[in-house]
């Protein structure tokens, strides 16, 4: 199996030191290459073209923010932030920008690799400590906006899932979450991207967001 190639950015030698060899060491990743500070990172992009960019969001120079900004709008590489901050801010912010991943780096090696794995198939994953965070305030939280821009209106369960999606939850964690069948949340997710005239899970966090159906307030 072909290995997928990262680049990753943060201004702390010892954390991308150690990184860096965990994940090298993983039959999956290939690291080609590390940056110190935004400037760097944006270099080593143009240098390596890696799939994927491993980003902090605290760097000199030019912060995790900026290289996205910069970076939005390309094809490659996708950008998965790997961050101590936990600000709702940086995460509607990323997001918005374009990362297909926020993690927290107290997370467990296997979901990064898993956060790297999502984001190579154009999939978004967030932390779970984030996640966990969501679920309980999006299902206490009333909804905001239930139109598509079809027209169409969402059911009461169709909305319930479009939060839970644009809270970065997969079909099964969202599934165990409102007692049903993974088939039916993947048919609520099929209907509602019908609806709303979107292509894919991404799309539904994003509309989410953009919408303040994901509620970027409560993060």
């Amino acid at each position: 199996m072909k290995k997928i190639r990262l680049a990753l950015a943060d201004d702390h030698g010892l954390v991308r030191a150690g990184f860096s060899a965990l994940l090298g060491a993983s039959d999956s990743v290939d690291v080609v290459g590390e940056a110190s500070n935004g400037v760097e990172a944006l270099r080593l992009v143009q240098e390596v073209r890696p799939d994927i960019l491993l980003l902090d969001i605290a760097m000199p120079h030019r912060d995790g923010i900026s290289v996205l900004k910069e970076l939005h709008g390309r094809k490659r590489p996708y950008v998965v932030i790997l961050t101590m901050y936990a600000n709702e801010e940086y995460v509607v912010q990323s997001l918005r920008l374009g990362a297909r991943g926020y993690m927290l780096k107290d997370c467990l090696l296997e979901e990064l690799i898993l956060a790297i794995k999502n984001a190579h198939r154009g999939e978004i994953s967030l932390s779970p400590a984030i996640s966990r965070y969501l679920v309980n305030e999006y299902l206490q939280a009333g909804p905001s906006a239930k139109t598509g821009r079809s027209g169409d209106l969402l059911t009461e369960r169709e909305f319930e899932v479009l939060k839970l999606i644009g809270g970065g939850l997969r079909y099964g964690q969202i599934a165990t979450a409102l007692y049903l069948s993974r088939r039916t949340v993947e048919n609520h997710a099929y209907r509602i991207m019908k609806k709303l005239g979107l292509g894919g899970r991404a799309d539904l966090i994003r509309y989410a967001l953009r919408h303040r159906i994901a509620d970027p307030d409560r993060f």
